[in-house]
């Protein structure tokens, strides 16, 4: 787990980085391959009609596969700047006294025409946390009004996931791609003489995409059916 928070341009800060990463290996091995990937979350959970907590959350991780000798190694690691550099060097070296050659280890060359999917909301991601929380409420309230016999809800939640992935090589090769995941769910406690729980979820790669309501008449209905 690193920051709490984060800046929605923080991605680039995160690209130069792997790039001086790469440029710090290249001596070491004949050819490599960096991947990053960052999980940005935020999560609201919702109870008795009330804000009930949230939390704030950043993971990343580096991967590293490298040629050298015609030895193929792969590391990966959770730390950053000179420590991730010590960390996937150390790995890769210990890994290749015992790596069998491979003559047809290869990393592509650059391309510039890969597919585009729009998948990144950075409108969700900047609206205000009390919109979200809104949202939130509104949904746990319809499941709580819909009919006497509902009595409680738990686990009613709204997740936003902001990931970016940056993979560059030695090559020439870069590309990025982020998106955005957003989830919403809750469970249901019903009784009249049995209790009966119902739990479901829905998620949307937009904010606005999200139906809170409609979510929380299909559990309420499936926990009185």
């Amino acid at each position: 787990m690193r920051r709490i928070g984060h800046d929605h341009d923080d991605h680039l800060g995160d690209a130069m980085e792997l790039e001086r990463l790469g440029e710090q290996l290249a001596p070491w091995f004949d050819a490599y391959e960096l991947c990053l990937i960052v999980e940005r979350t935020r999560a609201y959970e919702a109870a008795d009609r009330d804000l009930y907590g949230r939390e704030l959350s950043e993971e990343e991780g580096i991967a590293l596969r490298a040629v050298k000798n015609e030895r193929p190694v792969f590391s990966y690691t959770f730390e950053k700047g000179e420590k991730a550099l010590i960390s996937l060097m150390e790995n890769a070296r210990a890994l290749l006294p015992f790596v069998e050659t491979d003559d047809y280890c290869r990393f592509p060359p650059p391309f510039d025409r890969y597919p585009a999917m729009d998948l990144y909301d950075e409108t969700g991601l900047k609206a205000a946390q009390e919109e979200k929380i809104t949202a939130l409420l509104s949904m746990e309230g319809t499941i709580l009004d819909f009919d006497r016999r509902i009595k409680k809800t738990r686990n009613c939640e709204l997740h936003e996931d902001e990931i970016s992935v940056t993979i560059l090589n030695s090559h020439g090769l870069k590309a990025e791609a982020r998106k955005t995941v957003y989830m919403m769910a809750a469970l249901c406690v019903a009784a009249d003489r049995d209790e009966v729980s119902w739990y479901d979820w829905v998620w949307a790669n937009r904010l606005d995409a999200l139906d809170g309501k409609a979510l929380g008449t299909r559990i309420a209905e499936k926990a009185l059916s």
